[in-house]
């Protein structure tokens, strides 16, 4: 069975999974391209707009544009080794 979330359910079952393993919000990184992503964009401690429409541009900590989702690695190491 496939549950569909909204944006609000995205962001709480993301925060419920990451507390289960131990994370607080400051201590995860969410990937996004659009509206649907805001909600969690708002709780984390870095939130990437990746090939995003201008909502998730303006409301995310930074944005990457490529043609690999493997595009937002190198920002994802150098974040993680400044929260350490």
């Amino acid at each position: 069975m496939r549950a569909t979330l909204d944006e609000f359910g995205k962001r709480d079952f993301a925060l419920r999974y990451a507390e289960n393993l131990g994370f607080g919000p400051s201590q995860c990184a969410a990937i996004g391209d659009s509206r649907s992503d805001l909600p969690l964009f708002d709780e984390v401690g870095l939130s990437v707009a990746f090939n995003a429409d201008q909502q998730a541009r303006d409301r995310a900590s930074t944005t990457v544009d490529g043609g690999d989702l493997r595009a937002v690695t190198p920002l994802l190491a150098d974040w993680h080794q400044r929260i350490r």
